[in-house]
């Protein structure tokens, strides 16, 4: 829901299960940028992909232990870094 409601943000994909794919409108450069933040973060790790030459972020949420509090901090680093950006 928050990156649907973003306009920094497209979903790239359905998210029918646990993970979702997205990426920055600012195009590819921006997006890496975004991953690669979120990834330097210690916190959490998102998986940066390409198909052809759009690059996307890719976020599996699906451990056990995950909780909401988990969930609102990585939300917290893709906003921050997208705001970088």
């Amino acid at each position: 829901e928050r990156l649907d409601s973003d306009d920094r943000f497209e979903m790239v994909a359905p998210t029918p299960f646990a993970l979702v794919s997205f990426r920055h409108t600012a195009g590819s450069e921006a997006t890496m940028a975004v991953a690669d933040a979120v990834n330097a973060s210690g916190h959490s790790y998102v998986t940066p992909s390409q198909i052809d030459d759009e690059a996307f972020i890719r976020v599996s949420v699906g451990q056990t232990y995950t909780t909401q509090e988990h969930v609102d901090r990585l939300w917290g680093l893709i906003d921050q870094s997208a705001a970088a950006v």
